[in-house]
């Protein structure tokens, strides 16, 4: 049996066979019972999504292949979560549910402002997220607008991928939100097309 040897980048450090081992691109060597604990870390918290290992993304489908088909199905639903950005993502509004319903955009695109909740059959506005209200303004929609007004007297930044309001202190205008967005605190342009005066 190949064995492989303490020169070789292992995750946990245990000698294992090379035939129980998963080789992620950066090149370090998972064994299965690592892999399987990885996953569920990821789908627990989202600054480790998408499942990467020294910076370098990790193919997902050979990683799935490799874990059970319960923890793959979670994996599956968050990361169509985590996909979504941040501001855009519909939650049930029934507190004791919360479940992840979708983006709110597929429902507003359509016209269609109730979305429903396939657990606890409740409804909830696409448009503000709170409980669904037929025929009433949508009160949350007001307050933000009011909110990012404010913001915006006192020379704060909003994010322009999860809304999220920046205030700057000192450094670098180079700014990386929390939903790892990068982009200018002066013009709020994404880092990449940067080229402000």
């Amino acid at each position: 049996m190949l064995f492989l040897t303490s020169g070789l980048n292992v995750i946990c450090g245990d000698r294992f066979r090379a035939s129980t081992t998963f080789q992620a691109p950066c090149r370090a060597r998972y064994c299965f019972d690592c892999l399987k604990d990885l996953v569920p870390t990821c789908v627990g918290d989202e600054s480790l999504f998408p499942l990467r290992c020294c910076q370098q993304f990790l193919p997902v489908s050979r990683v799935l292949d490799l874990v059970p088909s319960g923890l793959r199905t979670r994996f599956e639903a968050k990361s169509r979560e985590f996909s979504t950005l941040a501001n855009d993502r519909l939650y049930c509004s029934n507190s004791t549910c919360s479940r992840y319903l979708g983006s709110a955009q597929n429902f507003t695109s359509r016209g269609n402002h109730p979305a429903s909740c396939f657990h606890c059959y409740r409804l909830t506005c696409a448009l503000c997220k709170e409980p669904f209200h037929p025929d009433e303004n949508c009160a949350e929609n007001t307050a933000l607008v009011q909110l990012k007004a404010i913001a915006a007297e006192q020379h704060r930044q909003t994010c322009p991928r999860c809304d999220r309001i920046i205030e700057f202190h000192h450094g670098c205008y180079h700014i990386t939100c929390s939903c790892r967005m990068e982009f200018c605190y002066l013009c709020a342009v994404p880092w990449t097309n940067w080229g402000c005066p």
